[in-house]
């Protein structure tokens, strides 16, 4: 097992765990990694293998101030008082993702969800099931998880 550190300008460093076998050649692997956020933003980001191909990411909640929060791929920005509050930056439907939401505004309970559709997920049984990590900038995991449910 080996330890990758991706690193480049205007991103975050992410590290990620890789397995090699002996007298196998890898090419063409795939690492996901985060544009830098604005203090106070945070990024929900969605993998998983080809199939199927389409995962969708949802994101509702309330924020401190009252606004009312939904983000889909149906409604792909909300805007709030203060601007903008959260956005779905990137909706893959091709296999793999990354599917991304941002959220601007950390205050608040918001609730993430991920569907693929029943048909899709009944054929990929047993196999790797998706990954989801969020990056955040200027507050801390345990902040993030006071205030953000993960439903699969």
């Amino acid at each position: 097992m080996y330890e990758v550190t991706i690193s480049a300008d205007g991103y975050v460093d992410e590290t990620f765990e890789f397995e090699m076998e002996k007298d196998k050649n890898y090419s063409g692997e795939q690492f996901t990694i985060s544009p830098e956020l604005a203090a106070g933003s945070a990024r929900i980001v969605l993998e998983w293998n080809a199939q199927p191909q389409d995962l969708d990411s949802y994101l509702w909640g309330n924020t401190d101030k009252g606004d009312d929060l939904y983000v889909n791929f149906r409604k792909r920005t909300c805007e709030g008082r203060d601007g903008l509050l959260a956005e779905l930056d990137v909706d893959d439907t091709n296999g793999y993702g990354p599917e991304t939401i941002t959220l601007n505004d950390l205050n608040g309970v918001y609730t993430y969800w991920r569907l693929a559709a029943l048909i899709a997920a009944t054929q990929c049984a047993g196999e790797k099931r998706d990954t989801l990590s969020c990056h955040a900038r200027r507050c801390t995991a345990s902040s993030m998880a006071q205030g953000l449910k993960h439903y699969a």
